[in-house]
């Protein structure tokens, strides 16, 4: 009979344990549970912001109840910067459904989280990282997809997931700009991007690891900047780039394995070191509307694969044309076409040899 009452009492404390729920103590501004004390600052709608990390277990679970000793309930809706910073004993946290905003490094340094729920960002979130770095930074166990921006959210800045065990990488249309050093030290594998993105600022970039971008890269993007997104990526899959509204663009392509880059008419600057490295890009395309006006230091270096580069635009300087050709070595078919007045206008033929190339568009094109 004793041993029979034992089990009940285990039984009963793990069923008192799966339905726990939080009370709230409005005096000292202290929130419990089973296995967590929490400073909380509530407000005129009942709405608690939590400030501070007092005591946590194991699992951290906001999606039960709040309610104070009169019974009022309370809805926890904000996690302030860096409220539980290296606790590294959390395994497992638990969203509220009515959560709207996660600070910077509300779980920075939370090595030991295995399991987030509903997800990293849940879609009730309007406000992520907006200040200081990563929410999950250092969140060295976080194995799960991080989706962020498929509802409406101001996404601050930041490493969102830098240093975390994340793969998939997924940007919803109401993300217009992806921070710097989002991806640092971190193992993305697939980089899913949407129409709607503007600016992409990548920072130390996804080096290594990436097999797989989905829209690469939408219509909207504006600003490509110091992303060296392809650096390294050796297992890439992906056919062709095609930049049409870029307007700013960075060292991005160096060691790439992509094979066809198509610049849009916007970009008139290439930048030092874009293709430097072991890239393999067998296809160009230049489309400037107006003159190169700058092109920096080993823009163009490393091209032993280059087969096919078309130009597209006014006639360029005989100083540009030489720096783009200057390390093209055994280029075949090549395309020159300019635009004016008449349209469109492509020269007869299609020159191989690379000296012919120069003194046909000196010729042909670059008389002023």
């Amino acid at each position: 009979m004793r041993k029979l009452c034992l089990i009940a009492s285990a039984s009963m404390l793990a069923f008192n344990l799966a339905f726990a729920q939080w009370t709230y103590d409005p005096s000292t501004k202290v929130l419990t549970d089973n296995t967590a004390r929490l400073n909380a600052d509530v407000n005129n709608d009942s709405e608690l912001t939590i400030t501070k990390c007092l005591e946590v277990g194991a699992i951290l679970d906001f999606s039960t109840p709040v309610t104070d000793s009169f019974g009022t309930n309370y809805t926890i809706v904000t996690i302030n910067f860096g409220v539980f910073r290296n606790k590294t004993g959390i395994t497992k946290l638990v969203y509220p459904s009515t959560i709207r905003t996660i600070n910077g490094e509300a779980f920075h340094g939370c090595s030991g989280i295995t399991e987030v729920h509903p997800a990293l960002v849940p879609d009730s979130v309007t406000s992520f990282n907006t200040s200081g770095r990563g929410v999950y930074e250092g969140c060295t166990s976080i194995t799960q997809d991080f989706r962020i921006g498929y509802s409406p959210i101001t996404t601050g800045g930041g490493q969102w997931f830098a240093r975390t065990e994340v793969a998939v990488a997924d940007f919803g249309p109401y993300i217009t700009t992806i921070p710097n050093f989002c991806f640092e030290n971190t193992p993305v594998k697939e980089l899913r991007l949407s129409e709607g993105l503007v600016h992409f600022y990548g920072g130390s970039g996804v080096w290594g690891n990436l097999t797989n971008i989905v829209n690469a890269f939408p219509s909207t993007l504006k600003t490509l900047n110091d992303c060296q997104v392809f650096r390294g990526n050796a297992n890439l899959q992906v056919p062709e780039i095609r930049l049409e509204n870029v307007t700013s663009l960075g060292a991005n392509f160096y060691g790439s394995k992509v094979p066809k880059i198509w610049f849009g008419p916007d970009i008139v600057k290439f930048p030092d070191w874009l293709f430097q490295g072991d890239n393999h890009v067998t296809n160009m395309t230049i489309c400037a509307t107006n003159a190169i006006t700058s092109i920096g230091s080993a823009a163009f270096s490393d091209m032993d694969e280059m087969q096919e580069f078309t130009f597209m635009g006014p006639a360029q300087s005989t100083s540009i044309l030489n720096t783009i050709f200057a390390n093209i070595t055994d280029l075949r078919p090549v395309a020159y076409v300019s635009r004016n007045q008449g349209g469109w206008d492509e020269l007869s033929g299609l020159i191989t040899d690379r000296d012919a190339i120069r003194q046909t568009l000196t010729e042909a094109q670059c008389e002023q």
